[in-house]
């Protein structure tokens, strides 16, 4: 297999702004570039499964390589040391999504 691009580190979307409104950084992360957003997204799966186990085997194929390409991700060190917060945001949505992996085949 082939090394995943590293993460890039784009720092007006990393932290949130802290000054008040400025029309020059974004006040908040867009949920769909926040890993704490992402980090809930497995226990949602799961108990939507759990709820519709008919959807499982369909979903499953197509869900569970998304989920490894995430796991493969690795940051550049560059990345890390500008924003530590992001870093272990970035961990705990790996933490989570490997959970569910090891949930689904029970």
């Amino acid at each position: 297999g082939s090394t995943p691009p590293p993460i890039a580190n784009d720092a007006a979307a990393e932290e949130p702004s802290t000054s008040g409104t400025s029309n020059s950084t974004p006040s908040h992360l867009s949920s769909m570039r926040s890993f704490r957003v992402l980090t809930e997204c497995p226990l949602i799966v799961m108990l939507l499964f759990q709820l519709y186990p008919t959807f499982i085997s369909t979903n499953i194929p197509t869900l569970v390589p998304h989920m490894m390409n995430g796991l493969s991700l690795r940051p550049t060190p560059t990345s890390i040391a500008s924003s530590q917060p992001r870093y272990k945001e970035l961990i705990a949505c790996q933490v989570k999504s490997l959970s569910f992996l090891t949930y689904l085949p029970r």
